[in-house]
């Protein structure tokens, strides 16, 4: 005895389109990350004492994540989108925010 499979229709939330500006959030989340690593990396590769590459990776990581948490607000406030990119990339802006504000205290 064969078993049908029955026809029927599946839906996907996910289908939504992805915000535009959670995209640009997330490309600048994944900046942020690369730049933060890369002036840490070049820290530890002088021995502690940081350059001027150092420094200015560190303040352009700084100054592209509250650039990425605006775009993460306008990409959230976008009607019938998927914010997941958005969410993403917001949440990595912010930890490196948070990251560089503990560092220079």
């Amino acid at each position: 005895m064969a078993f049908k499979k029955e026809n029927k229709k599946r839906y996907s939330y996910i289908r939504k389109a992805y915000s535009k500006n959670g995209w640009i959030s997330f490309a600048i989340g994944l900046l942020v990350i690369i730049l933060s690593f890369a002036s840490i990396a070049i820290s530890v590769y002088q021995g502690g004492r940081a350059s001027m590459l150092s420094s200015s990776l560190g303040f352009s990581a700084i100054v592209f994540s509250i650039m990425g948490l605006w775009f993460t607000r306008l990409g959230l406030m976008e009607n019938d989108k998927n914010m997941l990119f958005a969410k993403i990339g917001g949440i990595a802006s912010f930890i490196v925010v948070v990251f560089w504000i503990i560092i220079m205290l």
